[in-house]
Formats: C-alpha cells, sequence, structure tokens
C-alpha cells in the first residue's frame, strides 16, 4: 500500500481512479517480474524473443517509466500493437518494463532514498539480478520517459551498469520552458498538480487511443513527493551527469511538449554536453505529448528505439547473427 510518505494522493485524473497497486495482468504474452534490488524489490514486465527464432537475444532493453505511471505504461494497455515489449519481442529484443523504487513492492523505501541517484543504485541493482541470469545479448539499453529519462541518465552518467551500450528516451531538456517552472513544482499541491497534469503532459486527447483514459487500462499511479522535488533539481545537475555518459545517446522531443524549453538553442546546449558520448541524436515525434508512449506515435516512436538499439550493437562491435529461424516452407505453413 501507498504509505503518507509515498503517495501524495489518490485522486482522480481525467475522471480515472488513481491505483494504488498493479491491477491485473498484461496482455500479449507479457509476464510480471520481481526482481530483487538492493533491499528492496523492483516489480515490472517482461518480454522475451521466442528462442526457436531468436536462440539468443539481439539486446536487453530496459524501460524506466516518469513520474506518477507504472510500468504498464509501455505496454499501452489501451492499443497492444504499440507497445514497446511485444514490438521488441517480436523483432529479437529481451525487453523489461520496470516499476521505479516507490512504487509496487518498493513503495516503503524512504523518502530521502528516492533521489536520482538512489534510484539509479536500485534499478541497476535489479538490471544486473536479471542479468546474472539472462542472456542480454549485445549488451543493455536504458529507455526512459520523462523522470524515468532523468533515472537513465543518472544510471549512464555514474557509470552503474558495465554492459550499458546506449541512453534512449524522451520528456527530458536542459531548462523548463517558465524559469519559475522548477520551483513551482517542488512547491505544487497535489490538487494544483491534478489541475495541470492534463494540459501539461498529455495534449490532445485525439492523440490516444480509445479508452486510454479508461479505468481498466489505467496506467497513471500516485505521484511520489520525491519526483517532484527530483525534476526540480535536474536543473543544477544535469549536465555534471550527462558530461560522463560514454555510449550513444538519443533524445525525442514531442510535437506538442509543453514542459520544456527544446528550441534550437536548448537542444545544442544539451548535445555540447556530452562530452564523452560517441553520439547524440535529437529526434522530433508528431502527432504527440508529453507521454507519447502510450499515443498513436508510440509505433514510430518505438520503431526509432529499435533502430538506435541496432546502432548501438554496430558501435559495440558486438552484433549477432541472431536471425530468425524461418525458412519459405515453414512460412507458407
Amino acid at each position: 500500500m501507498c504509505g503518507p510518505l509515498v503517495c501524495v494522493c489518490r485522486e482522480r485524473l481525467f475522471g480515472v481512479p488513481v491505483q494504488s497497486d498493479i491491477q491485473g495482468e498484461p496482455r500479449g504474452g507479457v509476464r510480471d517480474i520481481e526482481l530483487p534490488a538492493l533491499d528492496s524489490r523492483l516489480s515490472g514486465h517482461a518480454a522475451t524473443p521466442d528462442p526457436s527464432r531468436y536462440p539468443n537475444p539481439r539486446a536487453l532493453i530496459i524501460a524506466l517509466p516518469g513520474g506518477g505511471l507504472w510500468a504498464r505504461y509501455f505496454h499501452v494497455p489501451a492499443e497492444p500493437s504499440l507497445s514497446l515489449l511485444t514490438m521488441g519481442r517480436d523483432l529479437g529484443y529481451s525487453v523489461l518494463a520496470l516499476n521505479r523504487p516507490g512504487y509496487g513492492p518498493a513503495a516503503d523505501i524512504p523518502l530521502e532514498r528516492q533521489t536520482l541517484e538512489h534510484q539509479a543504485a536500485y534499478v541497476s541493482a535489479a538490471v544486473e539480478s536479471y542479468a546474472a541470469s539472462h542472456d542480454v545479448g549485445a549488451g543493455i539499453v536504458l529507455v526512459g520517459q520523462s523522470f524515468g529519462f532523468m533515472v537513465s541518465f543518472a544510471i549512464a552518467g555514474l557509470r552503474l551498469l558495465p554492459q550499458l551500450v546506449g541512453v534512449d528516451g524522451s520528456g527530458v531538456a536542459t531548462r523548463y520552458l517558465d524559469n519559475n517552472v522548477s520551483k513551482k513544482r517542488a512547491e505544487m499541491t497535489s490538487e494544483e498538480f491534478r489541475r495541470s497534469m492534463r494540459q501539461m503532459l498529455w495534449a490532445d486527447e485525439s492523440f490516444y487511443p480509445p479508452g486510454t483514459f479508461d479505468p481498466a487500462n489505467n496506467v497513471m499511479a500516485p505521484l511520489l513527493p520525491a519526483e517532484l522535488s527530483e525534476s526540480a533539481r535536474w536543473i543544477g545537475i544535469w549536465s555534471g551527469l550527462v558530461e560522463r555518459i560514454n555510449v550513444p545517446v538519443q533524445i525525442t522531443y514531442a510535437e506538442k511538449e509543453s514542459s520544456w524549453d527544446i528550441g534550437p538553442e536548448a537542444r545544442e546546449e544539451f548535445k555540447r554536453a556530452f562530452a564523452c558520448a560517441p553520439s547524440v541524436e535529437v529526434r522530433d515525434l508528431p502527432a504527440a505529448g508529453h507521454n507519447l508512449n502510450v499515443s498513436w506515435s508510440a509505433r514510430a516512436y518505438n520503431l526509432q528505439v529499435f533502430a538506435f538499439v541496432e546502432n548501438c550493437i554496430l558501435v559495440k562491435g558486438a552484433s549477432r547473427p541472431a536471425r530468425p529461424s524461418t525458412t519459405w516452407k515453414s512460412a507458407r505453413e
């Protein structure tokens, strides 16, 4: 359950009751998982390729959702054909979407250990526990959304995963559109945040499949106080983290991104800061808001992710000939 130090509210967002734990099981052959992580456990969902087609996974993709979102966000309950997990599985990748510290069985992690650096340590420990008994292919690629992208940058900047080969994500830049927004976020009450969330994070409802905001397809979770304070803190610490990242980076901005300054100057500032990264690509995604992974544009975004993963494999020089074993005869049958 969500205690008073962890859960800001159980209010309704867009008429959807915010759930305090994962309800039901994901669809599409994706299984629930729990992984040991330091003194806690992280829950989430996993999809692995068919071993008869891919004896070894191409790579391991770790998806980290943003603040106030469950890991099932990446599985798109309202439209499973847009799922990062099933699309990745079908292309030969193992994909894990993890609930971050403060969610699910990790809800009792104290507030002071939910900083970006602590979150990075917990997530890395969970990933390493999985990698200890599973093939990760050519390596690990982090895919973060919003606050989950900040955690991804922290993992890469602190160099906590030796098998990391790339970092991808969306919904993070160097400064907010309003110079005072970082302060406002840290000081927002749950009611103020509820009122602003729809406009700030979701944009136009037409961007999303029907049923996205139905209770049965809910991906929203109680917002954590640490996510507000750490999002504000990001403005002062991002450069020290990203300058140490030594793997390829890909950043995607939604057409209707309304939280961050994503203008030309801000983009160049961000790209220049990755002093050790072999490459930094910045892309745009049309017809999408901040929470793009559950929009109709998610398929286009996912395909960009997979192309990026393949580029990371090539950069590492560890490409495997793990091709589907389908033959013309079996295809006809």
